[in-house]
């Protein structure tokens, strides 16, 4: 008999407006990059979703044992991420395996070369890497190739559509595949 636990969460932003209600990340996460103050949220981001992870850590009737928090690319691109990063891990007392960065892979077409460096450079620290969405953006198989990433997780619009729409569950199974050779793991 199979066992179902959980170990790890996502961190996921929410604004919820006091008079618009609740206004979606694709809506105010593009303004945030936009204005700049995306550096400052995804900081407060990260720390926030650390301290969570340190409080569950502590308490043995929680089994999550790592939290993945989404990466902007102006974040990756900004020179002291990887800097403030290991400073606020090591505040925290919060090891590399406990914590995973999600980039989409359209985040990565700029300036693949730095990007790729910068997310290599996190990768060896222990961190790991999160390719977000994978199948609605570029999704060239020679960035994929180059790329240092752990996990494929497979874009929502090819998951809604199994068992519905044959071609979701061709794609989904292709990703898989793909994955597999890579040997990489995937989420859906």
């Amino acid at each position: 008999s199979g066992s179902q636990h959980m170990g790890s969460v996502e961190a996921l932003l929410r604004w919820n407006h006091p008079e618009k209600g609740l206004i979606p990340p694709d809506v105010f996460i593009p303004l945030a990059e936009e204005s700049g103050f995306i550096l400052e949220l995804g900081s407060w981001v990260l720390r926030r979703a650390l301290v969570q992870l340190t409080h569950w850590r502590d308490d043995p009737g929680v089994p999550v044992r790592s939290v993945s928090v989404n990466l902007s690319p102006l974040q990756l691109a900004h020179g002291a991420f990887s800097s403030d990063l290991h400073s606020l891990m090591v505040e925290l007392g919060v090891g590399a395996g406990e914590l995973e960065l999600e980039i989409t892979e359209g985040a990565l077409v700029q300036d693949f070369e730095t990007a790729a460096a910068r997310l290599s450079a996190l990768r060896d620290s222990g961190i790991s890497i999160s390719l977000d969405d994978f199948g609605v953006g570029y999704s060239s198989m020679q960035y994929l190739s180059r790329l240092p990433f752990d996990t494929l997780k497979i874009d929502k619009s090819f998951v809604r559509g199994l068992g519905t729409e044959h071609s979701s569950l061709s794609i989904a199974s292709a990703i898989v595949a793909l994955a597999r050779a890579l040997d990489k793991r995937v989420l859906a």
